[in-house]
């Protein structure tokens, strides 16, 4: 399992199982590593649920998140993108994109000190 970003360099197009941090600030979200590291500006993922049943669970919990200060660790399988040249996600905030198969599981909402 991947929790570092770095190990996902020679992995462009694969299909990983990934662990991670979803976050939201306003109409903006990301998903990221679990552990930080050198490499984590070059893959700040936008989720592409398209391809499977969204868990209604799940998006129980994306609808818990408020304002800028809410996350939701969860673990991932999908392929790896960043091949575009104006990103992903809304106006293009994401430099990566993670095309999800399934998914695995994810916590509780949890909240950061502003």
């Amino acid at each position: 399992m991947i929790t570092k970003s770095c190990e996902l360099n020679n992995l462009i197009n694969d299909t990983i199982v990934i662990r991670g941090i979803y976050y939201e600030c306003m109409e903006y979200t990301g998903f990221q590593t679990l552990d930080k590291d050198s490499c984590q500006e070059q893959f700040d993922m936008d989720l592409n649920f398209e391809q499977i049943e969204f868990p209604k669970d799940l998006l129980n919990k994306f609808y818990e998140i408020q304002g800028c200060t809410g996350t939701i660790k969860m673990t991932l399988k999908g392929i790896l993108k960043n091949d575009s040249k104006d990103g992903y996600g809304h106006l293009g905030s994401n430099n990566a994109e993670l095309i999800i198969q399934k998914v695995i599981d994810f916590g509780k909402v949890k909240y950061i000190k502003p």
